[in-house]
């Protein structure tokens, strides 16, 4: 006798007979997911008859696919420090092309940056939410959070798929301005100022607020100056810090060898913050001035009997310039 397989409804199938024993066997790889049921034909001769007879092959599922999200990345945008929490930021969902009823039950979990700390997901339904105020500013702060998203198929026990998730925290006006502890400048005495001034030094404040935003964008000002016949010493321009001597100084006045101010910064955020810092600003010595004696006359007697090399008279001169530049 001699046997042949063939599709029902004709077409190609993924199945074939032994022609002497009538053992059916595979031949190409089988798809649960694209066919899982064929109907096929067997057909046996013995050279003068034949008998036909329905074979129906059914395909058993495995787990074979991992879990599919629904999209390959999920992000959120939040206000840093938000304390109403937690707050549920997205949900996930994930789909499994498998069809068995373990395989298709998913469990949602998390990877990666915060997670636990400051983000949990829902196992079964995929709810991710941030359970603490986040910080987007430096030095401890992140502004963009990423981390992962799986699902895993068979009752979380099989295969896994994933997604990226982000979430962009946006700035809030949190940071006062921040000087330096110590801001010094030097100015040589005797020079004219001009209608510009004499640059100094520039008295730099740091806010880390974000650097894109009105809350980090710094106005300067000087809140306390000092005055030489009723006109101020110093202006800062106000738009990068730089401090300008506007006043011919002579360092051989006291009051005039150093300076201290107060600088101020204020944001443009909504309400502004400022922040202050001192600057002290040194007046540098020029050779300006002559020396000059203690006296004008000095009357000196010398005995006969002095010895070649032997004093006569000590005089001392003076010079009101820097005790360095004196000779």
């Amino acid at each position: 006798m001699k046997y042949d397989l063939n599709a029902a409804e004709g077409g190609k199938i993924p199945f074939a007979v032994k022609t002497d024993s009538g053992v059916v066997f595979v031949k190409e790889p089988l798809d649960f997911e694209q066919q899982n049921v064929y109907h096929l034909l067997l057909t046996v001769t013995d050279g003068k008859h034949n008998t036909t007879t329905n074979v129906y092959l059914y395909v058993e599922d495995v787990n074979d696919n991992p879990p599919q999200f629904d999209s390959p990345i999920y992000s959120a945008t939040i206000e840093e420090e938000d304390k109403k929490v937690p707050k549920r930021l997205f949900t996930v969902k994930a789909t499994d092309a498998d069809k068995d009823e373990t395989s298709d039950r998913i469990v949602y979990r998390l990877e990666g940056q915060g997670v636990g700390d400051f983000f949990t997901v829902d196992p079964v339904f995929g709810h991710i939410e941030v359970i603490k105020p986040l910080d987007r500013d430096p030095p401890n702060g992140v502004p963009v959070w990423k981390f992962i998203v799986q699902a895993v198929d068979d009752d979380g026990n099989g295969l896994i798929g994933y997604a990226d998730v982000e979430v962009n925290l946006k700035d809030i006006n949190d940071n006062n301005p921040i000087f330096p502890r110590e801001m010094y400048g030097n100015v040589d005495e005797n020079r004219e100022p001009g209608s510009e001034g004499i640059y100094v030094m520039t008295a730099a404040a740091t806010d880390y607020d974000d650097p894109a935003t009105l809350n980090a964008q710094l106005e300067y000002s000087i809140s306390v100056n000092k005055e030489i016949d009723g006109f101020p010493v110093f202006r800062i321009d106000k738009s990068n810090g730089k401090v300008f001597a506007m006043r011919r100084l002579d360092r051989e006045k006291l009051s005039e060898r150093q300076f201290t101010i107060e600088v101020r910064a204020m944001d443009r955020g909504i309400p502004p913050r400022e922040g202050a810092g001192n600057v002290t600003i040194r007046v540098l010595d020029v050779n300006d001035n002559e020396p000059y004696f203690e006296k004008s006359v000095y009357d000196a007697y010398a005995p006969e009997t002095l010895k070649p090399g032997e004093a006569v008279i000590s005089v001392l001169a003076l010079d009101k310039d820097n005790e360095a530049r004196q000779r």
